[in-house]
């Protein structure tokens, strides 16, 4: 059963990059056990197979219980760059199928576990290098938030990370990486400085504004097209007290219209007091319908701006006030999420009461005849896009399908979770069509903007085609062709929101027939 709080446990995980899963073939199977025999022989220390407590240790670790369905081949642990390199290097040469994860938060399954093939677990390439001269942090895409945070604390430092512990920090970046100080900053991947980054070829190069700027460059929204990132620099900033509060509301139409009146009214006039951040939650958990206020304030004292969105009493209330890492272990903890089915859907919208009360009132329609099914819960978190963020956003290859609405927008993440395997295609169905909804009733009100955010995206989103000019993702495509000329990746790499292929001229005659 799941409490009132733990529908808020699926919120804000500022997720890993999102990946798509090829079907598997008996050959890759074949292929993929050469491989793991080859690993063996050459690479020991760091190949786990099926029968390992490692092996099964890791697989429980995924966020999505549709992840630990499958079963690689075996499971590699590297612990350096060069051994990543040796990795793909006998990948390569025997067309063996791999998967790639750090913090194993996706959301669906084969976006970081395969079946059959491999898996490169990047869980020990955790390194937390902080440097109190140049003020930067060298990060393993391994390592989680919660780690980073606690690695800094002693120093009064943080940095540009995710706001749920476990998240990995090499997906969360590789998608863009909304923060606390996103507001002010913009997207995290704008602020790295450094990637080094492993090539299908096996090459280990760093990317960075002077040593292979395009690649640097593409990387900002890389998921998994370029190589493998083993090591991510980042500046440090002095680190604040912070503020954070969780109410829990019953969803009654005369209050939660006061909280959703008051939390445009805050997300519209936020450019005043940008150290106030927050978002609202509409959905359903044990049969009930509730309201989430999520605050957070960097500061010790809030202003006034953070007075709640409601007079009524919440049935559920958490306050804080402490360092970064004091918030992320117990306001936006996931320690007492059970582990559940998930699916994952968004969209950006401009604000509009009347939508985010239809977009429930949908939601309560489509689930209604799955009330029975065992740990259901969905829920439609609104966060805001403020023009200040946006704007904050203009080194992102985001910024030009954000700034298009010339308006205050919200990130809108629809979550829905179940319990049991048999009600996957059930549910992933119903989640879809909340979606579709949203997404066609929003373009109908004239509230639709294109944004899709990486790192909240289901499998089947158009991300780049969507978030991302003509004109760049032309240049991440000769950015791809470069770095990766024989396509490898592509093909072996299983999962990813790949570039898109450039239509051919009788792919563009093939569109215009059936106009």
């Amino acid at each position: 059963m799941f409490s009132p709080t733990s529908l808020l446990l699926l919120v804000l995980l500022g997720q890993s990059g999102i990946c798509s899963q090829t079907p598997f073939q008996a050959a890759d199977q074949e292929s993929a056990q050469i491989c793991c025999q080859t690993f063996q022989k050459e690479l020991p220390s760091i190949v786990h197979l099926s029968s390992s407590p490692e092996y099964k240790s890791r697989l429980d670790t995924y966020y999505a219980l549709q992840q630990t369905d499958l079963h690689p081949s075996c499971q590699l642990l590297p612990t350096s760059p060069s051994e990543v390199s040796r990795i793909l290097k006998i990948a390569r040469d025997h067309d063996c199928p791999f998967a790639v994860r750090s913090g194993g938060y996706m959301s669906w399954s084969g976006s970081s576990n395969i079946d059959g093939g491999f898996v490169i677990d990047l869980r020990k390439l955790n390194q937390i290098d902080l440097s109190l001269h140049d003020g930067t942090v060298k990060l393993g895409p391994g390592s989680t938030w919660g780690e980073v945070y606690a690695a800094m604390n002693p120093y009064n430092l943080t940095t540009l990370g995710g706001r749920v512990k476990n998240v990995g920090v090499g997906g969360f970046l590789l998608g863009g990486g909304i923060t606390f100080r996103s507001y002010t900053e913009g997207f995290s991947a704008d602020h790295i400085l450094n990637y080094e980054v492993v090539l299908s070829d096996g090459t280990i190069v760093n990317a960075n504004k002077d040593s292979h700027p395009d690649l640097y460059w593409a990387l900002r929204a890389g998921s998994t097209n370029y190589g493998i990132v083993t090591r991510l620099d980042l500046p440090t900033f002095v680190s604040s007290t912070v503020s954070a509060s969780q109410d829990v509301y019953f969803i009654e139409k005369t209050h939660t219209n006061d909280i959703l009146e008051n939390y445009i009214s805050y997300v519209k006039e936020q450019g005043s007091d940008v150290k106030h951040i927050a978002a609202v939650v509409l959905g359903q958990a044990n049969g009930l319908d509730l309201a989430v206020t999520l605050r957070v304030y960097l500061g010790p004292n809030p202003s006034e701006s953070y007075k709640p969105f409601t007079s009524a009493t919440p049935i559920q209330q958490t306050e804080t006030t402490g360092t970064l890492i004091d918030i992320t272990n117990e306001i936006f903890s996931d320690k007492l999420y059970p582990p559940t089915r998930v699916n994952w859907n968004t969209l950006t919208i401009k604000l509009d009461k009347k939508f985010f009360w239809d977009f429930y009132t949908r939601g309560t329609e489509i689930f209604s005849d799955l009330k029975d099914r065992e740990g259901l819960q969905w829920n439609i978190l609104f966060q805001p896009m403020t023009k200040g963020l946006i704007e904050s956003s203009s080194e992102s290859l985001f910024y030009e399908a954000l700034k298009s609405s010339n308006d205050d927008l919200v990130l809108v993440l629809i979550i829905t979770a179940w319990k049991n395997a048999a009600d996957d295609q059930v549910m992933e169905e119903a989640a879809a069509k909340l979606s579709a909804w949203g997404e066609a009733e929003a373009s109908k009100r004239g509230l639709l903007n294109d944004f899709l955010y990486l790192n909240y995206a289901s499998k089947a989103q158009p991300v780049y085609e969507r978030s991302i000019t003509k004109g760049d993702l032309a240049t991440m495509r000769k950015v791809k062709q470069k770095y990766d000329p024989t396509g490898t990746f592509d093909k072996l790499w299983r999962g990813g929101f790949k570039l898109p292929q450039e239509k051919t001229h009788a792919d563009r005659e093939h569109d215009s027939s059936e106009l």
